[in-house]
C-alpha cells in the first residue's frame, strides 16, 4: 500500500511539472502524454528506491533533473543545452513552491523532513500533504499561464549552440547555479529554517535569470 500511494503522489509531482514544461514550451501536453507518462514512471522508480539509500537519497531530485533532461534529449530530440533549460525551469519553479510551502509548515512544526521523510523509506501523512499542495498550486499556475498563452516558440531542435553569444553565457551561469542549488536542497530542507529559505531565494533567483533570458530571445525570434 506504502508503495501505490507514494506512486500516486509523486505522479502528481511530475505530471504538474511536465504540464508546466508543456504550457511554457507550447507543447501539446495531449498529444506527448505517452512520453511524459513514461518519464513519470521512470522518474518515479528513481524518486522510490533512492529512499532506500541514504546517500543516493542526499542527491535524488539532481538525479531525477539529469534524468529529465536526458529525456527531452532522446525522446523529444532537442539540444541538450536547451533541454537542460526545459527541464530546469518547471522543475525549479515546483521547488522554489514546494520549498515556501515547506517553510511555512516548518514554521509551524507541521513537517520536519528527517521524520517525516525516513531514512527507512516511510513517509508520514504530511509529506503527503505537501506533495498535494505543490502539485495542485503549481498545476493551477501552469493552467494560468496557459489561458495568458504565455510560452516561447523559439526553441531549436538539434542545432550548434553558439556559447559566446550573452544570452547563451547567461543561461549557462543559470544553470549550472541551479545544479549547485539542487545539490545542496536536501542538507538545506535537513536543516530548515533560515537555510531552508536562502536556498530557496537561490533558486528563485536562477529560476528569475533563465526566465528572464527565454524571455529576450522569444522577443528576438517574434521580430
Amino acid at each position: 500500500m506504502d508503495i501505490v500511494k507514494f506512486l500516486f503522489f509523486s505522479s502528481l509531482e511530475y505530471l504538474s511539472i511536465l504540464f508546466m514544461l508543456s504550457v511554457l514550451f507550447r507543447l501539446s501536453f495531449k498529444e506527448n502524454l505517452p512520453p511524459f507518462i513514461f518519464i513519470t514512471i521512470i522518474l518515479n522508480l528513481v524518486s522510490y528506491f533512492s529512499r532506500f539509500s541514504a546517500q543516493i537519497g542526499s542527491y535524488a531530485v539532481f538525479l531525477q533533473v539529469i534524468l529529465l533532461i536526458s529525456c527531452i534529449v532522446l525522446i523529444m530530440r532537442i539540444h541538450w543545452f536547451y533541454a537542460a533549460s526545459m527541464a530546469l525551469i518547471p522543475s525549479i519553479g515546483f521547488l522554489v513552491i514546494q520549498g515556501i510551502i515547506f517553510y511555512i509548515l516548518d514554521s509551524f512544526s507541521l513537517f520536519n523532513l528527517a521524520e517525516d521523510v525516513g531514512s527507512d523509506g516511510t513517509i508520514t501523512f504530511w509529506a503527503y500533504m505537501l506533495q498535494l499542495f505543490t502539485a495542485t498550486i503549481y498545476t493551477l499556475l501552469a493552467l494560468i499561464a496557459k489561458f495568458l498563452n504565455y510560452g516561447w516558440s523559439f526553441v531549436p531542435q538539434r542545432v550548434k549552440i553558439n556559447l559566446n553569444q550573452r544570452d547563451n553565457k547567461l543561461m549557462l551561469l543559470g544553470m549550472i547555479m541551479s545544479i549547485v542549488f539542487l545539490l545542496v536542497m536536501r542538507y538545506a530542507g535537513l536543516s530548515g529554517g533560515i537555510y531552508l529559505l536562502i536556498n530557496c531565494v537561490g533558486m528563485l533567483i536562477c529560476y528569475i535569470l533563465l526566465f528572464w533570458v527565454f524571455h529576450k530571445k522569444e522577443q528576438r525570434f517574434e521580430f
